[in-house]
């Protein structure tokens, strides 16, 4: 049977597809970003060492501006893009914030204004890639006998807002997009070229331009392991009998995009910092490797939770939309969870930021399985959260009350040993914060 005339498993009203206020999904978005980015010490982590490369480029070191350094030491597994867009915000923002704090407290605070621009990026191309899939006849829920089913634009909106709560939701980069890390600027240039595939079924041009701009920013944050994932992932959608081979002659010109870009930054390094080239094309031979056990063990353990709670609802999208993996809702986010995955399966040493790039497809698959749900599953799916929800909430009060009186004991002796030096104080604003956003819950 050909896949149009295939029964879609897709089962929605178009009460059930009623638009979100655009100012809750703004609200969401705000806390979820600004909660934690501010007001804080730099993690102990790449979140410090990332800081690090932006000072030292400050610092009128040689070449720190063309390549990342932390002092005299060459940062050769990462690219420069979080170093330059960093480093760029704390010398426009710094004399700004130094009017309120300290030049040190400006420069931290400057240098995490790009993860407002990397949060930005990831959502607005995750809501507008799957918008533009979700209103594509393939994707379309079955027609009510009587009518009532949604319309396409209402369809793809109700989508989009998913797959934006949904990667909001995913529990291992809640973390990571606080960081000055490369991981904030990797996953939006996974987002982007995503998008950019997407608009490609209809402006192929513009899309073309802008997975160039994707894959060479993606090499820019981390190099090959950073862009791999992309180049494996765009051209499934180009295959013989997908949605897009006959416009695969547009993958030329996205090649040639991103080799000018890459080649841009890597003649001058090459020149200016041939230790740090040498360092970085080491590195790189040493970062690909079949995982030994060890790392199987890691992978098994940890990604699980990492992709939390999308990845059951991305298993069940492939279920539910078998024999559809030529149509683009399916084979898009399909093509760039595959090479996420192979890239990760190639990486000596896998962690969160090989991880990270499957945040994105797994997301996007899990919008495309809520329409197949039935009534009875997505009420399961609601309690479920709920109670998810209220008990971390529960729980992270406990430790708050546990850190600031000391009971109950046990916690408060857990607590402490785990924060050796750290000085408990209340801080009164973020504590108003916390109150009032544990009654609105």
């Amino acid at each position: 049977m050909s896949q149009d005339l295939r029964s879609t498993p897709a089962r929605l009203t178009a009460t059930a597809a009623a638009k979100l206020p655009r100012l809750f999904l703004l609200c969401v978005g705000l806390v979820y970003i600004l909660a934690g980015l501010f007001y804080r010490d730099p993690w102990k982590t790449d979140d410090v060492t990332g800081l690090a490369t932006m000072l030292t480029a400050l610092s009128g070191q040689e070449h720190a501006w063309l390549l990342p350094q932390v002092g005299h030491l060459a940062l050769a597994q990462d690219g420069p893009l979080v170093t330059w867009v960093g480093a760029f915000c704390i010398w426009a923002l710094s004399p700004l914030f130094e009017l309120f704090y300290s030049p040190l407290n400006a420069a931290i605070i400057a240098s995490r204004m790009p993860n407002l621009l990397w949060f930005a990026l990831l959502t607005g191309s995750i809501w507008y890639g799957t918008y533009l899939l979700g209103r594509r006849p393939e994707s379309q829920p079955l027609a009510l006998p009587f009518g009532g089913e949604p319309n396409p634009r209402e369809y793809g909106r109700m989508l989009a807002d998913a797959a934006l709560l949904l990667i909001v939701a995913t529990v291992g980069i809640v973390w990571r997009m606080h960081e000055t890390s490369e991981v904030p600027a990797l996953i939006a240039c996974q987002a982007l070229a995503f998008y950019a595939v997407a608009r490609m079924l209809d402006h192929p041009v513009s899309g073309a331009v802008t997975l160039g701009v994707a894959v060479g920013l993606s090499f820019l944050a981390r190099g090959w392991l950073g862009c791999l994932p992309l180049i494996l992932a765009a051209p499934v959608a180009f295959l013989p009998g997908g949605a897009l081979a006959a416009e695969r002659k547009w993958l030329v010109a996205s090649a040639l995009i991103a080799a000018a870009m890459i080649l841009l930054w890597w003649i001058p390094a090459r020149i200016f910092g041939p230790y740090w080239t040498e360092s970085w094309l080491v590195w790189t031979r040493h970062a690909f490797a079949w995982p030994g056990a060890r790392a199987w063990g890691s992978i098994l353990r940890d990604l699980p939770w990492f992709l939390w709670p999308t990845w059951p609802l991305a298993l069940l999208a492939l279920w539910r939309w078998r024999g559809w993996f030529g149509a683009p809702h399916i084979g898009i986010p399909l093509g760039f969870a595959a090479g996420a995955l192979l890239t990760l399966l190639a990486s000596a040493d896998p962690f969160e930021p090989e991880y990270a790039t499957l945040a994105l497809p797994c997301a996007v698959l899990a919008a495309f399985a809520l329409p197949t749900l039935r009534r009875g599953v997505v009420n399961t799916l609601d309690w479920f959260a709920v109670m998810c929800f209220s008990l971390t909430a529960a729980t992270v009060w406990l430790g708050w009350v546990a850190l600031q009186a000391g009971w109950p004991t046990q916690i408060a002796a857990n607590i402490t040993r785990q924060t050796g030096g750290f000085d408990p104080h209340v801080a009164w604003p973020a504590t108003t914060f916390a109150v009032l956003g544990t009654l609105a819950w």
